[in-house]
């Protein structure tokens, strides 16, 4: 149940951030089919629920059974979302993203504030949290705007607030490697973490719905950046990863687990089930099995 909720929260998290950009992701995806949109899928029987407006964009998400959890996105006249949950948007004069305001409850709350290069890539992000602490980011791109280097500082962190993270890619666009660096001075650095993905051909069903939400601005990724950068936690890849990367992952491994995907497909490569065993037990851990049956409509 552990790893099931760090799952679904990452699934949260992910569907609160939006933009994906079709400019720079139409080459390297495989293509859609424009008329299949995912509305469901279960983990163990706890279901994930999603309803469209009639213009297609994302209406309300909802995950859980007894307690569900669920939240509506609005948007402004521009099609842009305007609010979604607990966070509120504002954006500048080229349509971007320039504020994202979380309300983490009655008294708490941080706004991150983004600042983008000549090409309209988030180059930097600075978050303010009410409390006075602050995170900063700074990103880099490779040749298919993509980032590659996100150095970040998170004054709420204690030891190591400074962290590099240097990202690899494959041919589609897939994150294949996640390579992390602390400090505690932002000077010298030590090997915190590595971290491989593998990827099988097939539709992956999370960037699909992704692309139904809206997308007038850029990735989806440099908003999951933005909207965590106070709490970032460092867990760049995980979360975007299922959804904004063109295929499905079937392995993940790290120096402390392996997890590994089985899926089955329908006649348009969407996977309908998917197997999920977590095994950490070469660490003191166990193994545990996750399996997930995802449904889909045409309109």
């Amino acid at each position: 149940m552990k790893k099931l909720v760090k799952y679904l929260s990452a699934v949260l998290i992910a569907f609160l951030l939006f933009n994906c950009s079709k400019d720079d992701d139409e080459v390297t995806q495989p293509p859609q089919a424009e008329s299949t949109r995912l509305t469901n899928y279960t983990i163990d029987g706890v279901p994930f629920n999603m309803t469209y407006n009639d213009d297609g964009t994302l209406f309300k998400y909802q995950y859980g059974n007894t307690f569900a959890v669920s939240a509506t996105i609005e948007y402004n006249p521009n099609g842009d979302i305007s609010k979604n949950g607990s966070r509120t948007f504002t954006y500048n004069l080229q349509g971007q993203i320039a504020t994202i305001t979380q309300n983490l409850s009655p008294t708490a709350s941080f706004v991150s504030t983004m600042v983008y290069d000549s090409q309209g890539l988030v180059e930097s992000i600075t978050a303010n949290h009410n409390n006075g602490q602050t995170g900063t980011i700074q990103i880099n791109y490779n040749g298919n705007n993509k980032p590659v280097l996100i150095s970040e500082y998170n004054e709420s962190v204690a030891v190591s607030p400074h962290a590099k993270t240097t990202l690899t890619y494959d041919d589609f666009g897939n994150i294949t490697q996640q390579f992390i660096e602390r400090s505690n001075d932002g000077i010298t650095y030590y090997d915190f973490s590595t971290t491989t993905y593998t990827y099988d051909t097939k539709k992956n069903p999370f960037a699909l719905t992704i692309d139904k939400i809206g997308t007038s601005n850029n990735q989806l990724f440099q908003f999951f950046i933005g909207m965590n950068s106070v709490s970032f936690g460092r867990q760049v890849a995980f979360a975007s990863l299922y959804f904004n990367s063109p295929n499905n992952l079937v392995a993940i491994q790290d120096s402390f687990k392996i997890i590994t995907y089985n899926y089955t497909y329908n006649d348009d490569d969407y996977p309908i089930t998917r197997e999920e065993i977590y095994d950490d037990s070469s660490s003191g851990g166990s193994v545990y099995t996750y399996n997930s049956i995802f449904t889909y409509e045409t309109y």
